[in-house]
């Protein structure tokens, strides 16, 4: 028999990190609900709780306080079941061509599943409490369960039963996955549902393995060779497949987590400066979600509402300032960008980072509002969506510290110091930065 602690250690690894996994999962589902979001958690829990009471440590205390040999086999394999059938679920939800009709579309498909998946389980409960496990051996086997009590009839019926099942979903979830992968242009979100697929044919491994020991144990076949195939082998294709799966579901998550983490830093910049121009544009100065400094820096939580929020208070900053816009500044940036042969976009990124930069230098200088409208000197237009308002002001602000606006300040600097000392002290107080 092969080593409950390494067995332990393996298990409770995977169960774990699936967990851990899980409970950003479950917080996504607490502020956006879906059904997708739903199946996606369901997916993850399952085999995570599965993993954790498969552990012999586990295993052998639900099997004590339950006062019941090997119920917790019943326990693995009916969460593995539920796993099958929430992957199942999940790939129907992927692969509808409108998301926003995913479950609408899929509810007749799902309800069969979930039918499949319930009377599966039904057997399976069934076939395990009627046969007499105490004919061949009352004690717990949390290992080599299966090839232990093969030779009674029923157990073999709920083993196939179960194998049957899972490989039947792990099958059409790979087959599934791969070919939504192929629509797919987010290289991120594309490897996670290939590394599903990946992970759900590997774990198909896992019941070869156990179909054959148990076949072979099942006709008194046994012996060292089907004890390793089933102990030791099958395992390790369950693990591999389960970390794959695991690590596919999560890729999507990290990577806009780490996306929304990397433009939330890069907007940091343009947000302090509209900040320390016009700071009723902050609502809340104080909090966690527009905070500032190294507390900004080093923000982890909530990410995609602080994005959002921060975009929100530069465009209120930017209205509040377009007053104080320098014509001259932005046409000597425009020039400076198509001189550096930028891209329209770039070009955008830059005029509008100059007019901020002339604004917010202006309103420290004391200087009053332009007398003249400068709002409407060819700034490019808001994005249709959050996404492109993002991708946008992140461009912004990298142009805010680049050379094209440096040059364009310093070109129209001499013009602003004239005015900034004639105005010198005829701000109020409370309207400085």
């Amino acid at each position: 028999m092969s080593d409950p602690v390494a067995f332990n250690a393996v298990y409770l690894t995977c169960g774990l990190g699936a967990y851990l996994l899980l409970a950003f999962k479950v917080r996504a589902v607490w502020r956006a609900p879906s059904p997708s979001l739903y199946t996606l958690t369901s997916c993850l829990a399952f085999p995570a709780t599965a993993f954790v009471v498969a552990a012999p440590a586990v295993y052998t205390t639900v099997d004590r306080l339950t006062g019941v040999p090997n119920l917790a086999t019943l326990l693995v394999y009916c969460l593995i079941t539920g796993f099958s059938a929430s992957g199942t679920v999940q790939t129907l939800l992927w692969t509808r061509p409108d998301p926003d009709r995913a479950w609408d579309l899929s509810r007749r498909s799902v309800r069969w599943v979930l039918l499949l998946a319930v009377i599966v389980v039904a057997m399976m409960i069934t076939l395990f409490l009627t046969a007499d496990l105490s004919r061949v051996d009352s004690a717990e086997h949390p290992l080599d369960f299966d090839t232990t009590y093969a030779e009674i009839p029923s157990v073999t019926v709920f083993l196939l039963l179960y194998q049957a099942f899972f490989a039947l979903s792990l099958l059409s979830i790979g087959v599934v996955c791969f070919r939504y992968a192929r629509t797919l242009r987010q290289p991120w979100f594309k490897r996670g549902v290939c590394a599903v697929a990946v992970g759900s044919w590997i774990a198909l491994g896992y019941g070869a393995c156990k179909v054959a020991a148990i076949l072979a144990c099942a006709n008194g076949a046994h012996g060292p060779t089907w004890e390793l195939l089933s102990t030791s082998v099958a395992p390790v294709f369950a693990a591999a497949g389960a970390a794959l799966i695991t690590i596919g579901m999560g890729t999507p998550s990290a990577a806009a987590w780490a996306t929304h983490a990397r433009e939330f830093r890069a907007l940091q910049p343009l947000w302090t400066a509209v900040r320390s121009a016009a700071p009723s544009v902050v609502l809340d100065s104080g909090a966690v979600t527009t905070g500032h400094g190294l507390r900004a820096l080093l923000a982890v939580r909530d990410l995609e509402w602080r994005l959002a929020r921060r975009v929100v208070e530069i465009r209120d900053g930017q209205l509040q300032l377009r007053g104080w816009y320098d014509v001259d500044t932005i046409e000597a940036a425009r020039r400076g960008a198509l001189a550096a042969h930028a891209t329209p976009a770039e070009v955008d990124a830059v005029v509008e980072a100059a007019a901020l930069a002339s604004a917010v230098r202006a309103r420290r200088a004391g200087l009053p509002l332009h007398p003249h409208e400068v709002a409407e000197v060819g700034l490019a237009e808001a994005g249709a969506d959050l996404r492109q308002e993002l991708e946008h002001l992140v461009r912004v602000a990298r142009a805010w510290n680049g050379p094209v606006v440096a040059a364009a300040l310093a070109e129209t600097a001499a013009a602003v110091e004239g005015p900034a000392r004639a105005h010198a002290g005829s701000v109020p107080a409370g309207d400085e930065a």
